[in-house]
């Protein structure tokens, strides 16, 4: 089984409910959820924020059997589910999600870049996966997660929130309390 972790953003709708849902998702078809992030908000990325809604970001670690490519695709199906539409990048969506780790995996497809392309220059991803794992070390170097967090200019730039156990709550993931654990903490679910 492949260690991965994966990027959740989104910025439509109720984003928090729809990555418990993504998140009850990949549990059931991809694989097993071990442990969540905190939720991050952040402005979004474009050129004129002032026009666009906050995003908000976590990650999640699994282990799966399926290849880099085949998580691709099961992701892209669970964003269409979403509802998300293809309009470009850096447009409002309900879900995003991310292949940022793979095993020690470096991979540069057409269509997939393993470690994921951006994930060391935004603080809006290192965050959430620092908070996971940061004495992880980032193929194909192994520079620390927290090495590269610890390098970003401005590592807080963006971020206006952090909310903690954000799954709390939720209804979707209440069945599967003992399978996933949030910031090392066995996962709480709906009270």
């Amino acid at each position: 089984m492949a260690r991965v972790f994966v990027g959740m953003g989104g910025n439509v709708g109720d984003v928090l409910a729809t990555f418990a849902w993504a998140l009850d998702e990949l549990h059931l078809g991809v694989g097993s959820v071990r442990r969540v992030s905190s939720a991050f908000r952040t402005s979004a990325q474009v050129l004129d924020a002032s026009v666009a809604p906050d995003y908000w970001n976590a990650v999640c670690e699994m282990q799966t059997r399926l290849a880099p490519t085949q998580l691709l695709h099961a992701f892209k199906q669970l964003e269409r589910v979403a509802g998300r539409a293809e309009r470009g990048i850096w447009q409002p969506r309900p879900l995003d999600l991310d292949l940022l780790l793979y095993d020690d995996v470096v991979l540069s497809t057409a269509e997939l870049q393993v470690p994921h392309a951006c994930l060391t220059q935004r603080p809006f991803v290192l965050h959430p996966l620092v908070e996971l794992a940061p004495e992880l070390g980032l193929p194909p170097d192994g520079k620390r997660l927290r090495e590269c967090l610890a390098d970003l200019t401005w590592p807080w730039e963006g971020i206006l929130r952090r909310q903690v156990d954000w799954w709390r709550g939720t209804s979707d993931l209440s069945d599967r309390r003992s399978k996933i654990e949030g910031s090392g903490r066995p996962f709480q679910g709906a009270a």
